[in-house]
Protein backbone atom coordinates (compact mmCIF):
# COMPACT_ATOMS: atom_id res chain seq x y z
CA UNK A 1 0.00 0.00 0.00
CA UNK A 2 1.43 3.37 -0.99
CA UNK A 3 1.26 6.54 1.08
CA UNK A 4 -2.06 8.27 0.60
CA UNK A 5 -3.93 5.06 -0.37
CA UNK A 6 -7.00 4.28 1.69
CA UNK A 7 -7.35 0.96 3.48
CA UNK A 8 -9.85 -1.48 1.97
CA UNK A 9 -13.29 -1.15 3.57
CA UNK A 10 -13.48 -4.59 5.20
CA UNK A 11 -10.04 -4.61 6.79
CA UNK A 12 -9.67 -3.60 10.45
CA UNK A 13 -7.74 -0.40 11.17
CA UNK A 14 -4.08 -0.86 12.01
CA UNK A 15 -3.53 -0.74 15.76
CA UNK A 16 -0.85 1.39 17.31
CA UNK A 17 1.25 -0.32 20.00
CA UNK A 18 -0.60 1.56 22.74
CA UNK A 19 -4.07 0.51 21.57
CA UNK A 20 -5.75 -2.67 22.75
CA UNK A 21 -8.30 -4.65 20.78
CA UNK A 22 -9.90 -5.96 23.95
CA UNK A 23 -10.60 -4.70 27.43
CA UNK A 24 -9.16 -6.62 30.32
CA UNK A 25 -11.28 -6.85 33.46
CA UNK A 26 -9.97 -4.72 36.29
CA UNK A 27 -8.50 -6.39 39.33
CA UNK A 28 -10.44 -4.21 41.74
CA UNK A 29 -14.21 -3.63 41.77
CA UNK A 30 -15.26 -0.57 39.81
CA UNK A 31 -18.16 1.59 40.88
CA UNK A 32 -20.38 2.39 37.91
CA UNK A 33 -23.53 4.44 37.92
CA UNK A 34 -26.69 2.80 36.67
CA UNK A 35 -29.92 4.60 35.89
CA UNK A 36 -31.21 3.96 39.42
CA UNK A 37 -28.24 4.18 41.73
CA UNK A 38 -24.52 3.60 42.04
CA UNK A 39 -23.52 -0.06 42.22
CA UNK A 40 -20.25 -1.92 42.59
CA UNK A 41 -19.57 -4.36 39.76
CA UNK A 42 -17.21 -7.28 40.13
CA UNK A 43 -14.86 -8.38 37.39
CA UNK A 44 -16.43 -11.23 35.42
CA UNK A 45 -13.97 -13.82 36.74
CA UNK A 46 -15.02 -13.18 40.35
CA UNK A 47 -18.79 -13.34 39.85
CA UNK A 48 -19.08 -17.15 39.97
CA UNK A 49 -17.09 -17.23 43.21
CA UNK A 50 -19.29 -14.53 44.75
CA UNK A 51 -22.45 -16.32 43.62
CA UNK A 52 -21.26 -19.65 45.08
CA UNK A 53 -20.25 -17.99 48.37
CA UNK A 54 -23.59 -16.21 48.74
CA UNK A 55 -25.54 -19.39 47.92
CA UNK A 56 -23.51 -21.37 50.48
CA UNK A 57 -24.18 -18.73 53.15
CA UNK A 58 -27.88 -18.89 52.26
CA UNK A 59 -27.77 -22.70 52.51
CA UNK A 60 -26.09 -22.44 55.94
CA UNK A 61 -28.86 -20.17 57.19
CA UNK A 62 -26.68 -17.06 57.39
CA UNK A 63 -28.44 -15.08 54.63
CA UNK A 64 -31.96 -14.67 53.29
CA UNK A 65 -32.11 -14.11 49.53
CA UNK A 66 -34.99 -12.03 48.14
CA UNK A 67 -35.51 -11.79 44.36
CA UNK A 68 -37.66 -8.96 43.00
CA UNK A 69 -39.39 -9.43 39.61
CA UNK A 70 -37.99 -6.31 37.97
CA UNK A 71 -36.01 -5.61 34.80
CA UNK A 72 -33.10 -5.89 35.34
CA UNK A 73 -33.59 -8.46 38.13
CA UNK A 74 -32.91 -7.21 41.63
CA UNK A 75 -31.63 -9.49 44.40
CA UNK A 76 -31.15 -8.53 48.03
CA UNK A 77 -29.35 -10.50 50.73
CA UNK A 78 -30.17 -9.96 54.39
CA UNK A 79 -28.20 -11.34 57.31
CA UNK A 80 -30.18 -13.62 59.60
CA UNK A 81 -30.16 -13.33 63.40
CA UNK A 82 -27.66 -16.20 63.52
CA UNK A 83 -25.29 -14.28 61.21
CA UNK A 84 -25.72 -11.02 63.11
CA UNK A 85 -24.72 -12.88 66.27
CA UNK A 86 -21.24 -13.38 64.72
CA UNK A 87 -20.59 -9.66 64.33
CA UNK A 88 -18.94 -9.31 67.74
CA UNK A 89 -16.70 -12.33 67.14
CA UNK A 90 -15.55 -10.96 63.77
CA UNK A 91 -14.85 -7.55 65.29
CA UNK A 92 -12.73 -9.21 67.99
CA UNK A 93 -10.87 -11.27 65.37
CA UNK A 94 -10.17 -8.15 63.29
CA UNK A 95 -8.92 -6.26 66.38
CA UNK A 96 -6.65 -9.21 67.27
CA UNK A 97 -5.23 -9.27 63.72
CA UNK A 98 -4.48 -5.54 63.88
CA UNK A 99 -2.77 -5.88 67.26
CA UNK A 100 -0.56 -8.73 66.03
CA UNK A 101 0.08 -7.74 62.41
CA UNK A 102 3.73 -6.81 63.07
CA UNK A 103 4.43 -10.12 64.83
CA UNK A 104 2.70 -12.06 62.05
CA UNK A 105 4.76 -10.22 59.42
CA UNK A 106 7.99 -10.95 61.30
CA UNK A 107 7.06 -14.63 61.65
CA UNK A 108 6.34 -14.86 57.91
CA UNK A 109 9.66 -13.23 57.06
CA UNK A 110 11.54 -15.60 59.38
CA UNK A 111 9.75 -18.60 57.88
CA UNK A 112 10.49 -17.48 54.32
CA UNK A 113 14.18 -16.96 55.16
CA UNK A 114 14.42 -20.40 56.78
CA UNK A 115 12.61 -22.22 53.96
CA UNK A 116 14.01 -20.49 50.89
CA UNK A 117 16.94 -22.12 49.17
CA UNK A 118 19.66 -19.68 48.09
CA UNK A 119 20.19 -19.37 44.34
CA UNK A 120 23.77 -19.30 43.06
CA UNK A 121 24.63 -16.26 40.94
CA UNK A 122 24.35 -16.99 37.22
CA UNK A 123 22.14 -20.05 37.62
CA UNK A 124 18.77 -18.29 37.59
CA UNK A 125 16.30 -19.71 35.08
CA UNK A 126 13.33 -18.04 33.60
Amino acid sequence: MRAGDKEPRNSPPQARPSEHWFRRPRAEPVARRSSRRSRTWLPYSRRPLMKRTLRNLERDGMLVRTVYPTVPPKVEYTATAMARELKGAFEQLAAWALRHQDAIGAARDAYDRAHTKPVAVGTETR
